[in-house]
């Protein structure tokens, strides 16, 4: 549709965390001119998820896993634990089902368009290791880590307290860097 539409002049998916699995799903076999991704992780979902529980209490961890052994039979799971219901609550347990088999590694050697990697250093979700894993299996991609950008792609500090005070703060403005990345990303594009 996009593509018979002469506003535009270029299709560009952009995917954000767990939208960078989104959108490189979504730009298999679709003409498109390039694949963005921010803050992506380079391993499976259900690996992801159960390495973020681990600073979670022992229990929490556990029923997760629970739920996570349970999707990966799938099944559903309606009585979930309160403590754990902003992650695994059955309104997002079929996409994470979904979310849980895809390897973003084979998935980004599958993308034949250009493909830029923006990662920050300081973003406590996902590290810059996952950045250089997803370069290493696609090495003719495009690679930008910008110091001082957190998982929200906007200036922060290390410090866990202060990263995390930046996420209720929507005045901020996204990183310079992150903008002017895209900018020249898409401005190469045909």
């Amino acid at each position: 549709m996009l593509t018979n539409d002469t506003r535009f002049s270029k299709i560009i998916l952009f995917g954000h965390g767990e939208g960078t699995v989104v959108a490189m799903i979504a730009s298999l076999g679709e003409p498109i001119n390039g694949y963005i991704s921010a803050e992506g992780e380079s391993e499976q979902g259900d690996k992801i998820l159960i390495n973020q529980m681990k600073s979670k209490p022992k229990y929490q961890a556990d029923e997760f896993k629970a739920v996570l052994d349970s999707l990966r039979k799938g099944k559903l799971t309606n009585d979930v634990d309160p403590t754990i219901y902003y992650i695994a609550r059955p309104s997002i347990q079929n996409f994470l089902m979904s979310f849980c088999r895809i390897v973003p590694l084979r998935g980004i050697k599958a993308i034949k368009v250009p493909i830029l990697i923006i990662q920050g250093t300081t973003d406590l979700t996902v590290s810059v290791d996952n950045a250089e894993k997803l370069k290493k299996a696609k090495s003719e991609a495009s690679l930008v880590i910008i110091k001082g950008m957190n998982h929200i792609l906007k200036e922060a500090p290390a410090d866990e307290a202060q990263n995390t005070a930046t996420f209720s703060k929507p005045d901020l403005p996204l990183k310079p860097e992150l903008v002017t990345s895209i900018v020249d990303f898409v401005n190469k594009l045909k």
